[in-house]
């Protein structure tokens, strides 16, 4: 049967019938207690709060009324039923069973709310531990990080199984948000696991963020009428007019664990795509998970089942599908990442300068002391220089760090440096030469100008910022040169290079920043497409012939032919083609010439 995007109520009970596969009663019934009263349920479910007391306990007797509990405790009689749930539920790590009362008996959280939780603002949430590291485990790996006063491991809701998530209290907020930035900086491994994680109270905003978008939609889908069977989660629902949201396909999103050192997005995304055509991967070089979000289910699903048996690759990492909800959550907090950079891309006042710091500054030290005035977006900061900028995700939070860095100056790397706001037309100027420098993928609007990939006509350059590297192997692309230089906390100017070929070069925006990846690349070498090319510097005389080349080669490429299109087109090409015989800029602001 051909089935339309989203769900019908037929789906859901798909969905429910692969879940319920391989457990017992017990479990599936104790899944569904759990979920009632879960952070991503409870909190949002009005109608199960107002049948809570004052201490958040909801009789026995309301919930064996629920369709879902009834429909599992089929072979129960009604009667037995409320005491059949306290039965179940005090197999549970996550519910407290509180005997007596007018139903027989009344279940609740055994954790308060997390918007109540008092332990959130010394707590973290981490993700990437094996799975069967239990809490003794969990609190000797993390000894370094400082005294743990408690662990609690999450389960999934898909199986129950615990997931590789815990919830860690440590003894005040000052460790928590260490650990968290730690964390963060993917400072932190398990074996081959580089942990992921954020400060708790974070991880909570960003969970009730995505319940109340899942709210939202799924009251746009009942006013706009979806048809599809009526019930299930995410409804088929009529074409949207102009400007309304698409609901997309669930079910397209695996998660992978166990990745290697040397993984990066190329590689996982080369692995996936003989199973469908793959959207997105979500994966940070040097971590040992990500996700993959391919373009239909059915593609997921093939390489899901391809993995047991796929010989050498695929079957050399742990993948699962995300479940509903998992995967709404993922979404949302997609989503919401997206929003937040929006908004702060429209939003003065987000940015401070610092000046004067210590020559052994690096952007963690940066971050974990602006953090603690407010959400940090991004340090830009290069190892070795004693200025910066640190972008905030309001202007709250960077006027709120700016009064206290002021009041009560903070060393960094061996200096006490001094902080500024930026002001807006400096900010904007700011943004402009960050999207440049990374090879911004701005939108032309039409003919004639040029796109983020192109120059401004004379750059302002520093001499001994260019590197060059010879050998890299076929499979390597800019993307790739890119994210080898990322995975050392490095950010660079520009990517000169053709995939395919053995050479290329990368720009800095300082001498300071090239010197200090020439270390990092060079110690030990790491490998790029499947080979392990050799750095160097370049020196000044080649590196002003370099420029001059790529000033020779981008003039050339202003279309001596009649008549150019110019798309301007999405962050590269530039200058379209040209009817007369002109060539065409080359791709790149500057371009990829020979040495």
């Amino acid at each position: 049967m051909k089935r339309g995007l989203g769900s019908s109520s037929h789906d859901a009970e798909q969905k429910r019938a692969r879940a319920d596969a391989g457990l017992d009663g017990d479990a599936k019934l104790l899944r569904q207690l759990e979920y009632y009263f879960s952070d991503a349920s409870f909190g949002f479910d009005e109608h199960l709060q107002s049948a809570a007391d004052a201490s958040g306990a909801v009789a026995a007797s309301v919930l064996a009324t629920f369709p879902r509990v009834l429909a599992l405790t089929e072979a129960v009689a009604a009667a037995d039923r409320p005491a059949e749930l306290c039965r179940v539920a005090a197999l549970s790590d996550t519910i407290v069973v509180v005997e007596g009362g007018e139903g027989g008996g009344a279940l609740r959280r055994r954790y308060p709310l997390p918007s109540a939780d008092p332990a959130a603002p010394r707590s973290v949430w981490l993700q990437g531990f094996p799975r069967e590291a239990d809490e003794a485990e969990v609190t000797r790996l993390l000894s370094a990080h400082g005294r743990v006063v408690g662990v609690r491991r999450l389960r999934s809701q898909h199986d129950r199984l615990y997931n590789g998530q815990v919830y860690v209290e440590l003894e005040d907020a000052g460790k928590a948000a260490a650990l968290a930035q730690a964390a963060a900086d993917g400072a932190i491994a398990v074996g081959e696991r580089v942990l992921r994680g954020k400060l708790l109270s974070t991880y909570f905003r960003e969970q009730e963020a995505a319940a109340a978008a899942k709210k939202a939609r799924k009251q746009a889908q009942r006013d706009g009428g979806g048809r599809g069977g009526g019930g299930g989660d995410y409804s088929a629902v009529a074409p949207p007019s102009a400007g309304a949201a698409v609901v997309a396909e669930r079910g397209r999103i695996l998660r992978f664990e166990g990745a290697g050192a040397d993984a990066d997005r190329e590689a996982v995304k080369k692995l996936c795509s003989p199973h469908g055509s793959v959207a997105f991967v979500d994966y940070n070089r040097g971590e040992a998970a990500g996700y993959v979000r391919f373009r239909a289910a059915a593609a997921a699903r093939a390489a899901l089942a391809a993995a047991p048996t796929d010989e050498g690759s695929l079957s050399a990492l742990t993948w699962s599908a995300l479940d509903g909800d998992e995967e709404e959550a993922y979404l949302q907090a997609a989503q919401q990442k997206k929003r937040e950079r929006d908004e702060m891309s429209r939003e003065h006042g987000t940015l401070l300068k610092f000046e004067h710091a210590g020559a052994e500054t690096d952007r963690r030290e940066v971050k974990a002391v602006c953090e603690a005035h407010g959400d940090v977006a991004f340090v830009d900061h290069a190892p070795g220089e004693t200025s910066g900028h640190v972008r905030f995700v309001g202007a709250a939070a960077a006027s709120a760090a700016l009064a206290a860095l002021t009041a009560a100056p903070v060393e960094l790397g061996g200096g006490t440096p001094s902080w500024s706001l930026v002001e807006p037309a400096a900010e904007d100027a700011y943004r402009q030469a960050v999207q440049q420098r990374r090879g911004g993928g701005g939108r032309g609007g039409g003919g004639g100008g040029p796109s983020w990939d192109q120059a401004p006509a004379e750059p302002q350059r520093e001499v001994g910022c260019l590197l060059h590297f010879d050998g890299a192997g076929a499979a390597a692309d800019r993307e790739g040169v890119n994210a080898l230089i990322a995975s050392h906390d490095l950010i660079a100017a520009h990517v000169d290079y053709r995939r395919g070929e053995p050479a290329g070069y990368v720009r800095f925006g300082t001498a300071g920043a090239a010197q200090a990846a020439l270390a990092a690349l060079t110690s030990p070498a790491a490998d790029l497409g499947g080979a392990t090319p050799v750095w160097s510097k370049v020196e000044a005389e080649a590196e002003e012939a370099y420029f001059e080349r790529v000033k020779a080669a981008r003039g050339k490429g202003k279309g001596k032919g009649k008549g150019g299109k110019g798309k301007g087109g999405k962050g590269g090409g530039g200058f379209g083609r040209g009817r007369g015989g002109g060539r065409s800029a080359p791709r790149g602001w500057l371009g990829s010439v020979g040495s």
